[in-house]
């Protein structure tokens, strides 16, 4: 792993951090400490490395969409950023901004302990991506289409991803 990857993703884990403490500590002051101390309590440093580093990019990713985190960088709308960060997990190569040297960086770390974590990631950015797409629209989905991206994508991929990362079979 390159020390400008590694680099790259403790600003970011920084970044985040501070913007969510400072604008929602109260719920999330707790959950960041747990967060931190996993790697150490489970014995598991690189696989809480991930936890952390990826929670953080899902976190941030989320927080564009929602609005809570202003749109980065060129982008038309929170469904183009979308769609080139669903390209971009695909085919990780070329990482044009922190959000993809921090998806590389948790990527290479979990190849580091056997896994791979692309289909959960890819899962996780469908659910966002429908989240921005219905984003400030007034329209009541089919419940198919909400269980679709709730169910399917958002809680396949983290249930999925988690239980990779706890070493069960998903």
């Amino acid at each position: 792993m390159t020390q400008k990857l590694d680099q790259h993703a403790k600003e970011m884990r920084s970044k985040v951090f501070r913007h969510m403490l400072e604008t929602r500590g109260w719920k999330y002051k707790a959950f960041l400490r747990y967060l931190k101390f996993f790697k150490y309590f489970a014995f598991a440093p690189l696989r809480g490395e991930f936890l952390e580093s990826y929670y953080v990019l899902m976190r941030y990713i989320d927080d564009i969409v929602d609005g809570d985190v202003q749109l980065p960088g060129n982008y038309k709308n929170e469904e183009m950023y979308m769609l080139e960060k669903i390209q971009f997990s695909q085919h990780p190569v070329k990482p044009k901004d922190e959000v993809d040297y921090l998806m590389l960086y948790c990527f290479e770390l979990a190849e580091r302990f056997g896994q791979n974590f692309r289909e959960e990631t890819g899962d996780i950015l469908h659910s966002l991506l429908f989240d921005a797409r219905r984003r400030d629209q007034l329209i009541i989905y089919p419940n198919e289409q909400l269980m679709q991206h709730f169910h399917v994508l958002d809680i396949r991929g983290t249930i999925r991803a988690t239980l990779k990362l706890f070493k069960e079979d998903p």
